[in-house]
């Protein structure tokens, strides 16, 4: 008797925990739909794209779907730094970045940084552009990836040359 209550219990459990499994891969799925449509609006209707992008940062959310949540914010806040609604841009991109330091992606921590940065710049707040791509610089040397050292070196020499800071600009060059 005991074995058969013992077997009812963990088939009972399997089946539940399988039905759990779906609703959340099907959930997941939801959202990765929802992102593919909204990326394919940003250009095109960028309007449209934010209330899809609305409905799958909610599901990403209540998902615990962290990749697919960092990915909604940052369509976000492309679509408002095109908008040239900078503000709007950076508090997203900073939301996004908050959310890939959860996942420990340094590489997509660094890109968003400079994201930000380039918010930054756009506003000509030269200070603030130059602090987050110096943040993106540390963690491409970390990395070791070169070529994004590289060029981030290069960005920043141009940004020290705009804001007229011309002997780091040369710095930054060599």
């Amino acid at each position: 008797m005991k074995k058969l209550i013992l077997t009812v219990v963990l088939v009972s459990n399997i089946i539940l925990s399988t039905f759990a499994f779906n609703i959340d891969i099907s959930a997941e799925e939801r959202v990765d739909s929802l992102l593919r449509q909204a990326r394919e609006m940003i250009e095109s209707n960028p309007d449209n794209a934010l209330k899809v992008l609305d409905e799958a940062l909610t599901l990403a959310i209540d998902g615990e779907f962290l990749k697919a949540h960092a990915n909604a914010l940052n369509y976000k806040g492309l679509i408002y730094y095109d908008k040239k609604d900078y503000n709007a841009a950076i508090k997203y991109f900073q939301d996004a970045l908050k959310v890939l330091f959860r996942i420990g992606d340094k590489e997509k921590v660094a890109n968003m940084m400079k994201k930000i940065g380039l918010a930054y710049l756009n506003q000509k707040k030269y200070v603030k552009t130059i602090e987050y791509y110096n943040f993106a610089l540390k963690i491409f040397e970390q990395l070791d990836h070169l070529g994004r050292e590289a060029s981030t070196h290069v960005e920043v020499g141009v940004i020290y040359r705009i804001s007229g800071r011309y002997s780091d600009a040369v710095e930054q060059f060599n």
